[in-house]
């Protein structure tokens, strides 16, 4: 029998009441970053608003055995109010592999136990699970349960919202390299940057220069993305606060990771990520455009690859994104989804049709619109986007 607690509320208590366990669950699990306490907990104080944390555990035998972080808030489109369930982390701040925290053998129990908990309550009209792994054994669940007799929670969709390339790096740095598609310009790059007696490829990790390494590859990154409308990652006062935030509780806890090329005395390139031991999560990177002669930002993402197979590495995950350097290195993808059971209703019938709509007329336009106003209006939207989702949190 597994039975489900539930730790609920608008500040930073359910977080406290479940750190400990939360923290034991993860260790055994090997899931991402994301899922940590750490990056949980601090996306909460920063990006909480008015959104009401909704921890669920379950436990077999009096043993936690499965977590599983959302928040609940009420939204009222089409005048109708409508109160959703989802799982916590999701949009600002950039998370994928997002799920239920718990050990592959434990996680259809788990899952099961916690659904049937949700439906019971029968007090939310609909529950979103975004930014899963298209692969997560949630989905599969979701469907059955979704689809079973007497399931009031009756509308199931799945929608596709982008890929993680990744890097395989169990062949080795050498097939690694050969089998991408900037094997030669990277071996004529770094030849190059390598004669100059002032070139470092240097790491930080640990709390003690996280702070300064973060603020390196601000400066960088933001100057980077000045042009185009500002960063997902920091193009907001509240994503910077909740990113220096972020760092220093990630660092203490052995995840974060800074990759660096200095030159001339001072950080040229810097990428940014989260490393569990077995796969390095880039998260973001920034590099110097004064040296952009020299390729610095190509060379260092070389590096950091080579640097990740050389600690023991087994995967290289960009994280979400289409970038064309992204797949120039990565030698498989992973799918992200989002999915989402509700009870039928006519405004939700509404509000699914006009986001439907809103992809397509978005497509068209890349389509048919030149390439560079398609990219200014990308970036404004963006920007617009930004702004309001966090006015409103």
């Amino acid at each position: 029998m597994i039975r489900i607690e539930v730790h609920e509320g608008i500040d930073g208590k359910p977080f406290e009441e479940a750190k400990a366990e939360w923290r034991q669950l993860s260790r055994s699990t090997h899931l991402s970053p994301f899922l940590s306490w750490e990056w949980m907990s601090t996306w909460f104080d920063h990006f909480g608003g008015c959104r009401t944390a909704f921890l669920l555990k379950a436990y077999r035998d009096n043993k936690v055995i499965g977590i599983l972080p959302m928040f609940h808030s009420d939204l009222k489109p089409i005048r109708a109010n409508r109160k959703r369930l989802a799982l916590m982390g999701e949009g600002p701040g950039g998370a994928d592999h997002l799920d239920l925290i718990c050990d592959p053998g434990d996680f259809d129990d788990a899952f099961f136990w916690i659904m049937s908990f949700l439906l019971n309550r029968r007090e939310f009209d609909s529950i979103n699970f975004d930014s899963l792994a298209g692969g997560s054994q949630a989905i599969g669940l979701l469907k059955r349960i979704s689809h079973s007799k007497g399931c009031e929670l009756e509308r199931f969709a799945i929608q596709p919202a982008g890929f993680c390339p990744q890097i395989d790096l169990s062949t080795g740095w050498e097939s690694v390299l050969n089998n991408g598609k900037r094997a030669a310009n990277f071996k004529r790059r770094l030849k190059k940057i390598e004669k100059r007696p002032d070139f470092e490829f240097r790491t930080v990790v640990g709390p003690e220069g996280a702070g300064a390494a973060f603020e390196r590859f601000l400066r960088l990154h933001q100057r980077r993305w000045e042009q185009s409308g500002g960063s997902e990652l920091t193009g907001h006062p509240k994503l910077e606060d909740f990113q220096r935030a972020l760092v220093p509780r990630m660092a203490q806890a052995g995840l974060v990771r800074f990759d660096e090329i200095w030159l001339d005395g001072e950080c040229r390139s810097s990428v940014y990520g989260f490393d569990d031991g077995r796969t390095f999560y880039y998260y973001n990177s920034g590099y110097d455009l004064d040296y952009a002669d020299l390729s610095v930002g190509l060379v260092l993402i070389g590096l950091s690859i080579k640097s990740a197979v050389e600690r023991g590495n087994k995967v290289y995950d960009f994280l979400r994104g289409d970038e064309t350097y992204k797949f120039d290195w990565a030698n498989k993808s992973i799918e992200i989804v989002n999915v989402s059971v509700c009870r039928p209703s006519f405004s939700m019938a509404v509000a699914d049709n006009l986001a439907g709509l809103t992809a397509k007329l978005n497509k068209i336009g890349r389509a048919v619109l030149p390439k560079g106003l398609a990219a200014s209006i990308a970036n404004r939207r963006r920007a617009w986007r930004r702004e309001y989702q966090l006015s409103e949190r």
